[in-house]
């Protein structure tokens, strides 16, 4: 019996996780006088991240938004009240600890104009980001969005500023998930609690009117993929009077490789076919036997489904009739066959093996 094997790609990768929590600082004068400001009132808040179940195709590309942003959850105006000197520049600067120490994973950019840090959630490729800014009563503007930081920053003047002896303020935050690697299943954990506050000073000054911001809710991630199993194709046993000159074939032999239980949610499905074995002919996706054979002046050649079509080795091809709203089961037609490659034929064992990859968006 000869056979030709495809068989599935298959990566494991680990990928550790750990709780986390976030300070943020309110502060910074020029040269002149630091602000005073008042104990914060109320001195916590709870906000929500995004939750809910979320079908997520396993190949999308990592920095994509997994999940809508949540609204933008606010301490209002009159969380601070500051007094200072005219033409001090005051603003927000955030910081996210996991027990006490800073923690980046990875930069994102959300279309907002700024590369927000993705925070661990405990599901293996699925990130925190966070979105910031200033709430301002009387005297100041907001001037841009600020991504939640991984260390002590407040680049000030671009974020708000005040002139005059008085001023409150506050904060808002807005929350997602994004992709930060490759994705398991999973539902993320607990977040525990933000903290924010004030500076007297450009930081890395102390905090001042430290507010606790606890985050709630959990959202679960399903990793939307087919089963494809191991496909074994028999060539069959063949007469060496079939081959007559480099070319020449024997039957093509029809066989399926199957996707079962597709999910639905899923943009497309690609699939492509690689060789383990030297490609001898790339236009007629003829590959070399392995290293199990001894038949000589022969390989094996992938087609269409059409029988006379060769399918092409290593390339990223469209598979056309998965139904997103429905998913389902499905297969895809393929056929193969010995193709004589040098000139004259020795018999023997001829087997071979091809690795299909599928990649799903």
């Amino acid at each position: 019996m000869n056979e030709v094997m495809f068989k599935q790609q298959k990566m494991i990768r680990w990928l550790a996780f750990v709780l986390f929590g976030v300070l943020a600082l309110l502060g910074h004068g020029k040269a002149y006088a630091a602000p005073t400001c008042n104990s914060p009132i109320p001195s916590s808040f709870t906000f929500a991240v995004p939750t809910g179940s979320y079908g997520i195709p396993r190949d999308v590309p990592v920095g994509t938004v997994l999940t809508p942003w949540t609204a933008w959850q606010s301490s209002a105006t009159s969380l601070w009240a500051c007094d200072y000197q005219s033409g001090v520049y005051i603003g927000a600067a955030l910081k996210a600890l996991i027990g006490g120490k800073s923690v980046k994973v990875i930069g994102v950019t959300t279309g907002v104009g700024s590369s927000f840090p993705a925070y661990p959630t405990g599901v293996p490729g699925v990130g925190l980001i966070v979105q910031t800014t200033t709430n301002v009563g009387n005297g100041g503007t907001v001037s841009r969005v600020q991504p939640l930081y991984s260390s002590w920053q407040a680049p000030l003047s671009q974020i708000w500023y005040a002139d005059g002896p008085g001023f409150t303020a506050g904060f808002s935050m807005k929350f997602a998930f994004v992709k930060t690697g490759p994705m398991t299943s999973g539902t993320t954990m607990p977040f525990g609690a933000f903290a924010s506050g004030g500076v007297d000073n450009a930081p890395p000054a102390n905090p001042v009117g430290i507010v606790s911001v606890n985050l709630t809710g959990v959202a679960t991630f399903n990793v939307l993929a087919c089963t494809t199993p191991d496909v074994l194709v028999d060539l069959g046993t063949q007469r060496d009077t079939l081959f007559t000159g480099v070319g020449s074939t024997s039957p093509a032999v029809s066989f399926n490789i199957k996707l079962n239980s597709c999910p639905a949610g899923m943009n497309t499905v690609q699939y492509s076919i690689a060789p383990t074995t030297t490609v001898v002919d790339s236009s007629q996706s003829v590959v070399a036997l392995d290293a199990s054979s001894n038949a000589t002046g022969v390989g094996v050649q992938l087609l269409n489904s059409d029988g006379v079509t060769a399918l092409p080795l290593s390339s990223n091809l469209l598979f056309s009739s998965y139904s997103g709203a429905t998913g389902g089961d499905y297969a895809i037609p393929l056929k193969a066959r010995y193709y004589q490659t040098g000139s004259s034929v020795g018999a023997g064992r001829a087997n071979t093996s091809m690795v299909f990859t599928m990649t799903y968006l």
